[in-house]
C-alpha cells in the first residue's frame, strides 16, 4: 500500500481483496495505555521511567511490554468526515480543530486527512501549524446528491499509515465524524475492531452530535482512548487532549495470563512520585 505525499493527495485505493486484521504477535495483543503527568504547577512531568509506572487492570497487576516517554516523537492524523450528514456540526467542529491543533507542542507532527469516498490528504505530517489552520479552514463539505460516506474504508488506511510510521513514533488518530458509514464495501465492524485492537494507535472519536454510538465507544475503547461528544465544554475537552498527547507516556501492557471473558475492564495507573496528577484512562475495553 503506497502512501502519496507530494502536494495535495489521496491515499492509493485498497487493493480488490479481503482485508485480514493481520497475524496475532505479542506486540499485536499489548493493551495500550496514554497517560500523562503533571506537577502541582500544571506543567508535564517528562521524566519518568518505565520502572516509576505500576498499572493494574481489574487489580491484577501488568507488566509494562512497550515504553515511550513524551520525548519520543508525536504523529497525530485528524480525520475528518466531510459527508453532507455532517452539516449541522461542522462549523463549530471545525472552529474547535483550529484551536486543537495550535494546542500541540511545538515539534509535534500532524496530517489533517478528508473522507467521504476515497480519503484525501489535505496537509501531510507536519509541524507547520499555521499550514494546518489554512488547511482546516479550507475544509467543505461534499455537494455530492448522493449521500455517501465510507467511514469504515477510511479507517484502516489511516491506522496502517500511522503504524508504519515507526516503533519509535508516538502515534494517535483523531477521528471526527457523526459515525455514520454509507456505502464501505471493503471491511466490516468486526474486522476493524480487531484491526484497531493490534495497531499500536490510539484512536481518539470526536463525535458530531450527541447520540450514543455503540461502535465508536467500541471502537476507540480497544485502543485505550475515548469519545468527545459536543457538550459545551468540547472545545476545553480538545485542548486538554491535545496537551495530553503532547505529554503521554505510551505504555505497552502484558494482558493477564488468563484474561476474562468481560469486555470492559477496569484500569488503574500509578507513579512513584508524590505531588503530580496522573491522567490516563480508567477503562480498557476488549474487542
Amino acid at each position: 500500500m503506497v502512501f502519496v505525499s507530494v502536494g495535495l493527495s489521496t491515499f492509493a485505493s485498497f487493493p480488490a481483496k479481503e482485508i485480514s486484521p493481520g497475524i496475532g504477535s505479542e506486540t499485536d495483543r499489548l493493551i495500550r495505555v496514554n497517560v500523562s503527568v503533571w506537577d502541582t504547577d500544571g506543567r508535564p512531568v517528562k521524566d519518568l521511567a518505565a520502572s516509576d509506572f505500576r498499572v493494574f487492570q481489574d487489580g491484577t497487576p501488568l507488566a509494562i511490554r512497550r515504553f515511550m516517554g513524551p520525548t519520543t516523537p508525536l504523529r497525530v492524523m485528524i480525520l475528518v468526515d466531510t459527508s453532507g450528514s455532517m452539516r449541522r456540526a461542522f462549523a463549530r467542529l471545525q472552529a474547535a480543530l483550529l484551536d486543537f491543533v495550535s494546542s500541540f507542542a511545538r515539534y509535534d507532527e500532524i496530517a489533517l486527512v478528508s473522507f467521504t469516498r476515497d480519503p484525501f490528504v489535505e496537509t501531510d505530517f507536519s509541524i507547520d501549524v499555521d499550514r494546518l489552520r489554512r488547511a482546516i479552514s479550507k475544509l467543505q463539505l461534499t455537494r455530492e446528491r448522493i449521500e455517501v460516506t465510507w467511514l469504515f474504508d477510511a479507517l484502516p488506511l489511516a491506522l496502517d499509515e500511522l503504524q508504519n510510521s515507526g516503533e519509535r513514533v508516538r502515534t494517535a488518530l483523531v477521528l471526527v465524524t457523526d459515525g455514520l458509514d454509507r456505502g464501505s464495501h471493503r471491511v466490516t465492524k468486526r474486522q476493524l475492531l480487531q484491526m484497531a485492537s493490534r495497531r499500536l494507535v490510539s484512536i481518539y472519536v470526536v463525535q458530531a452530535y450527541e447520540r450514543k454510538n455503540g461502535f465508536l465507544e467500541a471502537l476507540s475503547g480497544v485502543t485505550g482512548a475515548r469519545v468527545y461528544r459536543p457538550d459545551k465544554n468540547l472545545e476545553r475537552h480538545l485542548e486538554q487532549l491535545a496537551r495530553h498527547l503532547s505529554a503521554h507516556y505510551f505504555l505497552g501492557l502484558a494482558p493477564p495470563q488468563h484474561q476474562p471473558k468481560a469486555k470492559r475492564h477496569s484500569i488503574s495507573v500509578t507513579v512513584d512520585r508524590p505531588d503530580v496528577t496522573v491522567v490516563a484512562p480508567t477503562e480498557y475495553h476488549t474487542p
